[in-house]
């Protein structure tokens, strides 16, 4: 079976759905019609993606006060 296609509007309200349980996997799958393997992976990946954005705000901000020092 072919996997749908998401839109990147509809992994953003995928993400503001997900409340980090299984259950909440398996019944936005059925919403968007994928498979809830499919959505664990997208809502991790936005998760990590954030985490890493935060990281290298907070390493440039860092840096640039040991510059000033």
């Amino acid at each position: 079976m072919a996997e749908k296609k998401l839109t990147d509007g509809e992994i953003a309200e995928m993400k503001d759905l997900y409340d980090g349980t299984t259950a909440s996997c398996r019944e936005l799958g059925k919403l968007f019609g994928v498979a809830y393997q499919t959505i664990m992976w997208h809502v991790n990946h936005l998760n990590r993606k954030v985490k890493q954005q935060r990281y290298e705000k907070d390493y440039k901000q860092r840096k640039k006060n040991k510059l000033k020092e």
